[in-house]
């Protein structure tokens, strides 16, 4: 199902420029949530629906489904922004915008199999997550987000990519048609541009409604974490305050706050959450999950994890690797499907 952020709950969404910031500052919330992502929308909603009193504060802002053009470059740089590690290391393009990275991703709805979650609770040392466990969640999720499978009707010109790289590995018959967060979808291909039609499944339009609508929860954008401020605790450091910026317009001033709550919840992403921790000083042995591994060919180390990157020929050697991968794969595109279709502005009405 759809939802739309009404006029009556934009009352409890601000932006720089608007946030009552003397308030905001000397209120004490049961939770602070720091990023709209579908972590942290779906943590900020199920607290918000708990009778919790929450904030949200998301670094990006808030995009009504009308500024959603699908415009490759126009979207691409209004919906999300590409973090770097410390010497280009890790490239990462996350969403920068009221609903994280549920804007930009390309709605396919996965469930991990079993020996998935054996993998984490191994890498990471957190025990206790298996498939059974979070099946209602997952189905919880999904009938929010509307999850559908997919069907023959709605493949593109990306899918028929997909079959054809397939074909030539024979794997062909062991592709299956995926679930994915729409309702409705128009097969435009877009996903990652936002949807100008408003039938992808985000954030927007589905867990922050549901928390705007208890009254409960209160968003913050173009606001930036700094820090978190911390005092010594009986099990070791416990957070007590959260030092933002907000940013508007490039000519408004700045505004430091000091946004004090109960709980914080960072679910700002991989890299953004690790760059908060490390600026607020955290030792590594305070960050759970030492080593999770996201995909089997993706490992993503935490700060403390003790392991060191692979050496830089080993780099060269996979860039080289993927790079040819890419001609060959480019070379079979053109040979069956012509060349590629110029890029080109596309409106609602192209595809009604």
């Amino acid at each position: 199902m759809i939802r739309q952020i009404t006029p009556s709950m934009r009352r409890h969404l601000y932006s720089a420029s608007s946030a009552p910031w003397r308030e905001l500052e000397w209120s004490c919330w049961d939770a602070c949530v720091i990023g709209s992502g579908p972590g942290g929308s779906v943590a900020a909603a199920s607290l918000a629906q708990a009778g919790k009193r929450v904030l949200l504060v998301e670094r990006g802002s808030f995009r009504p489904v009308d500024d959603l053009n699908f415009s490759v470059l126009d979207m691409a740089m209004r919906l999300g922004q590409v973090d770097l590690t410390a010497g280009g290391r890790t490239t990462l393009h996350s969403g920068r915008v009221l609903g994280g990275g549920s804007m930009i991703f390309g709605a396919v709805a996965m469930q991990p199999p079993s020996h998935v979650f054996d993998e984490w609770a191994e890498a990471s040392g957190i025990t206790g997550l298996s498939g059974d466990l979070l099946s209602p969640h997952y189905k919880y999720v999904g009938d929010v987000l509307s999850v559908t499978r997919q069907t023959a009707r709605q493949e593109n010109r990306a899918n028929a990519i997909v079959r054809l790289m397939a074909a030539a590995m024979g794997q062909e018959a062991g592709l299956e048609l995926a679930q994915r967060y729409t309702a409705g979808c128009r097969g435009t291909g877009l996903c990652t541009l936002g949807c100008g039609f408003d039938l992808k499944g985000t954030m927007v339009n589905s867990f922050l409604p549901l928390g705007l609508e208890t009254g409960n929860l209160t968003i913050l954008t173009e606001c930036e974490a700094v820090a978190l401020e911390t005092e010594p605790a009986r099990d070791g450091l416990r957070a007590v305050a959260l030092h933002v910026v907000l940013r508007g317009s490039q000519d408004a001033v700045a505004v430091r706050l000091r946004i004090r709550a109960r709980r914080f919840i960072s679910a700002s992403g991989s890299l953004p959450t690790s760059a908060l921790l490390m600026r607020s000083r955290l030792r590594p042995s305070t960050c759970p999950g030492g080593r999770v591994s996201l995909q089997p060919h993706a490992r993503h180390l935490s700060r403390g994890s003790g392991q060191r990157p692979p050496p830089s020929h080993e780099w060269r050697t996979c860039y080289l690797q993927l790079h040819r991968i890419a001609e060959a794969t480019e070379l079979l595109l053109v040979r069956q499907l012509g060349p590629p279709v110029q890029p080109r502005r596309l409106h609602r009405s192209s595809f009604t």
